[in-house]
């Protein structure tokens, strides 16, 4: 799905001969594969959210070790590590270097000797709980950092642009045209401009003011925090809808343009971009479905026998295997019964 709405993107902007230069997303596998070999000309950079996000995930998992609990201390700083890495640096190199450095600075070590670029960190003095060298949670640290997806997801982090407000622009979609309900595809569409029309309109909504002029605050406690941590966010002023009343505006004119829900169709053939084909009917495309009776010939059951004991008093003729259709009972799709005559030591059909 992921890649698949990509490609189409990046062919609507290149047929709108718009220039892509750089393309910053989460760590999707194929669609990092398909920047690599498809789009090497465009710069791929990742969202340090997401990686954080994977890092402290990681972190959070091993800390609940007994022998790693001394991980859970460094959560924190880690993850801030991880946005300071990105921030401050331009060079893949550096950003390697920088993140490699945190072996270090976990044991008290400021001073990198095995780098080239950052060889001194830039902090002041710390007073901290160090982790001793060649300890459990030195060595499940050195082997959760030092993974070579996460030194390249590192080397790839995107120092300006984030995918922020595209997150919030997906939520604000949901809103409009909810994952739970299918929309047939121009529905969709027209569902989505209508989200675009709200986010462009209040995207770069302020801070709501008090009466006495000074900024709105709420405290929350994100679910990322587990509640042990408060945090200051900040109140926007109330949404506008002024893009309704020229959305209205213009649907009357069409309304007064073509009258009649012939016309309309007629308009919207010409105007509505073409359906593109559904991921379902390529992949049918490609791997035709098997028949119907086939896939009936091959079901069969678990459980072939009864849960209750059937009386039957036909008795079967077998004449060999009673596994085989030569058996009566088989030939008849029942079981075989203690009234049968074959043999109770071969029978394959009881």
């Amino acid at each position: 799905m992921e890649l698949e709405s990509l490609k189409r993107q990046l062919s609507y902007l290149e047929n709108a001969n718009v220039e892509v230069k750089k393309l910053v997303t989460d760590r999707h596998v194929q669609v990092s594969a398909y920047m690599a070999s498809e789009k090497s000309s465009i710069e791929h950079n990742y969202d340090v959210w997401h990686v954080a996000k994977g890092v402290k995930k990681k972190l959070l998992k091993a800390s609940k070790t007994k022998k790693f609990k001394e991980i859970k201390l460094w959560i924190g700083s880690i993850v801030n590590h991880v946005y300071w890495v990105a921030i401050s640096t331009t060079n893949e190199k550096e950003r390697e270097e920088k993140w490699r450095s945190l072996l270090n600075h976990i044991m008290d070590v400021h001073v990198h000797e095995e780098n080239k670029i950052f060889q001194r960190c830039t902090h002041g003095e710390l007073d901290r709980a160090w982790i001793k060298a060649g300890s459990a949670a030195h060595k499940k640290l050195k082997e959760i950092l030092t993974k070579p997806r996460l030194i390249s997801a590192i080397r790839k982090l995107s120092n300006l642009h984030q995918t922020s407000s595209l997150e919030s622009k997906h939520s604000l979609d949901n809103q409009f045209a909810s994952k739970n309900v299918y929309y047939p595809y121009h529905s969709l569409m027209a569902r989505l401009f209508c989200a675009n029309m709200h986010f462009n309109e209040n995207s770069k909504t302020k801070q709501a003011k008090t009466k006495k002029e000074s900024d709105r605050w709420v405290i929350i406690y994100p679910k990322a925090h587990k509640g042990e941590k408060a945090i200051a966010k900040k109140i926007k002023e109330a949404p506008t809808f002024s893009y309704v009343k020229r959305h209205q505006s213009e649907s009357l004119k069409l309304r007064q343009k073509f009258p009649t829900l012939k016309k309309a169709r007629l308009n919207a053939i010409d105007v509505l971009p073409k359906e593109p084909p559904s991921l379902v009917d390529q992949y049918k495309k490609n791997n035709p479905p098997e028949s119907k009776n086939s896939i009936i010939a091959k079901r069969f059951s678990r459980f072939t026998k009864p849960a209750y004991p059937v009386e039957d008093n036909d008795i079967c003729e077998c004449s060999g295997k009673c596994a085989t259709k030569r058996c009566g009972c088989k030939a008849s799709k029942r079981l075989c019964s203690s009234s049968c005559s074959c043999t109770r030591e071969k029978c394959l059909n009881k």
